[in-house]
């Protein structure tokens, strides 16, 4: 009898001891080298109908979320810092947008059009002349506010669509004729003449 339970439990300890080993050909995830949270990739998706197709030299960005697509520059790391932003940084995003040339940010017009967003913005500044110009893109006429002072020099760009506002910002303080200011007004009028609304669902 003793001689069986001492069977039995070799036999128990035996089943658990199998149970108790994972496969060690198990698949582990591998490290990501970019914060999802950071930076992520263009995404080209859309029908040619909504958004512009990539050309030579430049790459698609379609943000559902926000409400557009548009065409920049090949060369440059789109990041997104928050819900509701992003930019366009040379190269790699080592400073996230630190070293941006361009940020999109939307967030609620609550009820304002382009011109009085740009009245709030100027009347800040009442010892400066910023000047000041009207374009259309996208069927919306939009306010463009040149050499407005920030860490930079900057020409802000705002549109107003459903209620929502686009304000578009591009870094400016670029030597005048460098191939850096050169590179800056590809940029601006690569996006600009792109920038297209997404229908709404």
């Amino acid at each position: 009898m003793r001689r069986l339970h001492i069977t039995f439990g070799i036999l128990v300890l035996a089943a658990l001891s199998a149970c108790a080993q994972s496969p060690t050909d198990a698949p582990t995830a591998a490290p990501s080298s970019t914060p999802p949270a950071i930076s992520v990739p263009p995404t080209v998706s859309g029908s040619a109908e909504e958004c512009p197709s990539a050309t030579p030299g430049t790459l698609a960005l379609r943000n559902d979320d926000d409400g557009y697509c548009l065409l920049y520059l090949e060369g440059y790391t789109v990041v997104v810092p928050f819900a509701g932003e992003i930019c366009l940084v040379p190269g790699e995003p080592g400073l996230a947008c630190h070293n941006m040339h361009v940020m999109i940010e939307v967030s609620g017009a609550e009820g304002r059009s382009a011109g009085q967003v740009a009245d709030a913005l100027v009347a800040e500044f009442t010892e400066l002349t910023i000047p000041r110009s009207t374009l259309t893109i996208a069927g919306e006429e939009v306010a463009v506010l040149d050499n407005y002072p920030g860490v930079d020099i900057l020409r802000l760009v705002l549109i107003v669509h459903d209620d929502r506002l686009y304000r578009l910002t591009f870094m400016r303080g670029f030597e005048a004729g460098s191939e850096d200011m050169a590179r800056a007004d590809v940029l601006y009028t690569t996006l600009i003449d792109s920038f297209t609304f997404l229908p709404a669902e």
